[in-house]
Order: C-alpha cells, then sequence, then structure tokens
C-alpha cells in the first residue's frame, strides 16, 4: 500500500513527486501555439511512488516521462511511469524495493542488473525510438505517443555495459556515442566506449582502463575526438558504514582526462592530468586539428557528496565557508598532440545555481536551475521561445537542428527534469483525441 513520503528535503517543493498519471487533451494555453507547429516535448526526472523511510536519494527515484503533443495549434498531455522491472516489482509488493545485482558465474565479480534500472535521468531520441536512460542500465524503449513501456533490449540490445544518461548524437553521421563505467564489476575501474548508428544497431563497444574507480556522468566528443573526463568522486564500498555512500570526492586522487581519436582502438586512449574540480556537464565542445576546446559547468568540490573523511555533506561545508555552492562555467583547451591543458581568460560564475543542503534541506536556492538538452529537427517556419530560458533563448526558424543545446532555466517548473523534441513523422496527425 502507498503511504504518506518522508519529510526529505529531496521530497519536497521542487523535488516533490506527483503520485499518478493523466492525459489531458487541448490544453488551455495562455497566447496561441502556432498552426504549424507540430511535434512533441518529452521531460523526464525521478519521480518516487515508494521511498524506503531513511536513505532515500534523489537519483534513486523511479523515472517518470511527461510528453505534450503538439499539432493544430493545440496540446495535448500524459504522463506515465518508466514501467521498469523494478518499478513493477515494487508496485505489487506495494513498498519500495533495492536495486538489483547480479553476479559473474565465473569470476564472480557483482554489478547491478543492467536491465532492471530506474530510467530516470535523460530521454532522447534516436533509432526512431524513445529512449528513458540512466547511467547505470541499458536505454529502455518507450511509444512516443503513448509512453507505454516497451522495455529494455529494443535498441542496441548488444551493448556490453550500461549506457550514460548523456550521449552524443553526431550531426553528419547520425551514430550516438555514449559510454559505460565501473563496467562488469561494482567498483571497477574499466569503461566502455559505445557508439550506435542510426537505426540503433550497436557499431562498437569497447571497454578499457581509466585511472581509477568513479562517477562519471558525461563526457566530450568532437568531430575527431573523445574526451573521457575523469574527476576524483571516487568509489569504496568501505565507505559506506561511515558516509552512507560508496562515493565520495577525494581531491588526493588527482583528475585526468582520457584522449582518444574517434576511430581508433581504445587501446591508445591517452590519459592527461587536469585541473582537480567536478563537472557534471558539458555545454559545448570542438576541436581544431589537435587543439580541443570545451565549455563545462564546474564545481570546485562534487555537490551533494562527502569527502572520505567528512562528517557532513561538502555542499553545507562550502556554504559555511561562503562560497554559497557557487559553480563556474569554464574553457578548457587541451593540444592532444602535447598532452597538456589550459583554462583560456574565460570564467563566468554562474550565481545563484545552488544546491539545497541534502543534510537539513535548510535554504533551497535563490534561483532553480535546469541543465537540461534538447534535441530538435524543425523544418517549419516557426520559431519556438524557451520562455525558461535565462535570455529567452529561441530554435531559429526553417533551420534544421540534428544536434543537441543545452540552456540553463531559472523556472522551478523545470528544475529536476531534462528533455526532448521530436517532430511528429505524420504532422497531419496532429494530437490523439
Amino acid at each position: 500500500m502507498a503511504t504518506p513520503l518522508p519529510n526529505h528535503p529531496q521530497l519536497r517543493g521542487n523535488y516533490a513527486p506527483i503520485n499518478f498519471e493523466a492525459d489531458c487533451h487541448d490544453l488551455v494555453v495562455e497566447g496561441r501555439v502556432p498552426e504549424d507547429l507540430a511535434g512533441s516535448l518529452y521531460r523526464i526526472g525521478p519521480n518516487p511512488k515508494f521511498v524506503p523511510n531513511e536513505g532515500y536519494h534523489w537519483f534513486f527515484g523511479a523515472g517518470m516521462v511527461h510528453a505534450f503533443h503538439f499539432a493544430g495549434g493545440r496540446v495535448d498531455y500524459l504522463n506515465r511511469w518508466a514501467r521498469t522491472p523494478k518499478f513493477e516489482a515494487e508496485q505489487a509488493a506495494g513498498r519500495p524495493l533495492p536495486m538489483s545485482f547480479v553476479s559473474d558465474p565465473v569470476t564472480g565479480a557483482i554489478q547491478s542488473d543492467r536491465r532492471n534500472g530506474l530510467a530516470n535521468t535523460h530521454i532522447v531520441w534516436h533509432g526512431n525510438q524513445l529512449l528513458a536512460l540512466e547511467e547505470g542500465s541499458h536505454p529502455f524503449s518507450m511509444t512516443p505517443e503513448t509512453l507505454e513501456s516497451v522495455g529494455y533490449g529494443h535498441y542496441a540490445s548488444d551493448l556490453q555495459d550500461a549506457m550514460t544518461a548523456h550521449p552524443k548524437i553526431d550531426p553528419l553521421t547520425g551514430d550516438l556515442h555514449g559510454f559505460g563505467y565501473m563496467s562488469g564489476a561494482i567498483g571497477s575501474n574499466k569503461m566502455t566506449y559505445h557508439v550506435v548508428s542510426p537505426n540503433g544497431v550497436v557499431r562498437r563497444s569497447d571497454s578499457f582502463e581509466a585511472p581509477y574507480a568513479a562517477m562519471v556522468h558525461d563526457f566530450v566528443v568532437t568531430r575527431d575526438y573523445v574526451l573521457f573526463p575523469l574527476f576524483p568522486l571516487t568509489f569504496d564500498l568501505d565507505r559506506m558504514s561511515s558516509l552512507g555512500s560508496p562515493f565520495a570526492f577525494d581531491a588526493e586522487a588527482g583528475a585526468f582526462i582520457g584522449i582518444l581519436e574517434r576511430d581508433a582502438p581504445v587501446s591508445e586512449i591517452r590519459w592527461i592530468e587536469a585541473p582537480v574540480c567536478f563537472v557534471f556537464h558539458y555545454l559545448n565542445a570542438w576541436n581544431d586539428g589537435t587543439q580541443i576546446t570545451f565549455d563545462a559547468i564546474d564545481f570546485q568540490v562534487a555537490p551533494i557528496f562527502r569527502t572520505p573523511k567528512a562528517t557532513c555533506p561538502v555542499m553545507q561545508k562550502r556554504r559555511a565557508s561562503s562560497r554559497g555552492g557557487e559553480c563556474t562555467w569554464v574553457r578548457e583547451r587541451l593540444i592532444a598532440s602535447r598532452s597538456s591543458i589550459t583554462r583560456p581568460n574565460f570564467r563566468e560564475s554562474m550565481i545563484g545555481l545552488q544546491w539545497i543542503d541534502t543534510a537539513t534541506g535548510s535554504s533551497p536556492p535563490r534561483r532553480s536551475a535546469s541543465a537540461g538538452t534538447v534535441v530538435c529537427s524543425m523544418r517549419s517556419r516557426t520559431s519556438i521561445s524557451t520562455r525558461a530560458s535565462n535570455k529567452s533563448g529561441t530554435l531559429a526558424s526553417g533551420r534544421e537542428f540534428p544536434s543537441q543545446f543545452s540552456f540553463l532555466s531559472p523556472s522551478v517548473k523545470t528544475r529536476v527534469m531534462v528533455g526532448c523534441w521530436q517532430p511528429f513523422m505524420n504532422p497531419s496527425a496532429g494530437p490523439r483525441h
């Protein structure tokens, strides 16, 4: 039986889940929706139905997908949970259940079940499928019109490890590039590099060793290179008893960036030292010959995680030291042929992008922010104004946008979700009624 959720900072206010699925046709619109705008906007985020009384973390809520279908000047809405095997088992049991694990019958190594995850972090369209992603599992397919759960294994079935929630789609080839970390076993320093063709077939899924085991949330792809940034949010199961989590920010481990030419074997990855910090997401990247430039949101320490010896969350200490949980937009430049990295004179403080103190739940941020990704392909003569954007960013009319861009939003309603835009294959079909 479902019960009231515990009083937890990541289950209140902006993080509070909704406890229902709904279909709403012909939503009331303020203003006017362009008649020739035809497509769907998808959003996703953690939305738990069952929560343990102690030990809940925002990252582990069951995924819920929201869809806004546009056509003929009208908008329909629906939402559905991603019905993974874990979600269905919790529904049957009427209570929260732990993540499931599997063991290698030969080595005995333990890893999370790659086809029994949460599907709660990102939603993308690739291989003619709508995919709910979460970095510990394989992509989870859902039907684009009804959000019916199709399941695992219907896309890129030959993946050798989990897929990041932040893959990159090459606008020239249509290939999707991704990776997995702690490949093969919990606590392993192995990672896997994936490339999936436009029709959803795995081109490569190759494992390699990183300097240490760590949480790797995002990565960088340019025309000629792939970068695997490794920051010291390290993993050690022995920390569970003292920290409540195996992950902790250990600055003494150093930071590294793995550089690989896109068509080269993973045996040719070279690791170079990088400034010690933490990055969840990257905004842009390109290369000019062997000079690679990328923009990132840089935290001095990993937010909402502790240090190996800390007795309180790192972000609480940061506020106490007057740094306010502030993050910085930085530009990194490295020369692949020289294995060196520099920071050009480009730094912009992202004032107000503060994280809620997960220990106390005190002082919510003055401005709420969402780092999301919109995938779009627009051929109509229509402009879409992203009203949630800091600077009212616009998807320009009459142009195709086969790649991705990121945005920062002060809108509370988009704080914990990311999403994608997908045009209707048959615009005349319109929303369902």
